[in-house]
């Protein structure tokens, strides 16, 4: 007798044999080609910028990476003048230059730019709560130096 409970099962297990075996044979073909286990990179997107930093751009052009999220980066020296651009779509737009920077989690950080203007980023935390609550940037410390805010555009 047909049991959708046996069939789900069978479909499942199928379906992770065939996943487990697209995987295994992707991460054989990347490793060949590119040098990488696509098991230490947590999504596609951290693989393929990690790919494409080691094996296609320039050395001279690597910055130290200290914070990214799906649209921005911060790093450490600017990049070349091809990457950047106010108007083309994929390219980098230059946000500002930052003098003091901290880090603490995904989307909680506190910036201080070059002409000491402060700016705390808590996600769910609006910016007048942030000033009734008197968060400022001497409950923080930092000992980076400039930083660059690049976001895709």
């Amino acid at each position: 007798m047909w049991s959708f409970k046996e069939e789900a099962i069978k479909y499942c297990e199928q379906d992770c044999r065939s996943l487990h075996q697209v995987i295994s044979k992707y991460n054989v073909l990347f490793f060949n080609n590119f040098g990488f286990n696509i098991h230490k990179s947590p999504t596609i997107s951290s693989l393929a910028f990690a790919n494409y930093r080691t094996n296609f751009m320039e050395k001279e052009n690597i910055a130290n990476l200290y914070y990214s999220d799906t649209d921005s980066i911060y790093i450490d020296k600017p990049l070349p003048d091809s990457f950047i651009s106010n108007t083309v779509l994929g390219k980098l737009k230059l946000e500002k230059i930052c003098k003091r920077v901290i880090f603490l989690a995904p989307k909680i950080y506190i910036l201080s730019g070059i002409n000491n203007n402060i700016e705390i980023k808590i996600k769910g935390v609006t910016k007048k709560a942030i000033l009734e609550n008197n968060i400022n940037l001497s409950l923080f410390v930092c000992k980076a130096g400039k930083i660059y805010y690049l976001k895709i555009i």
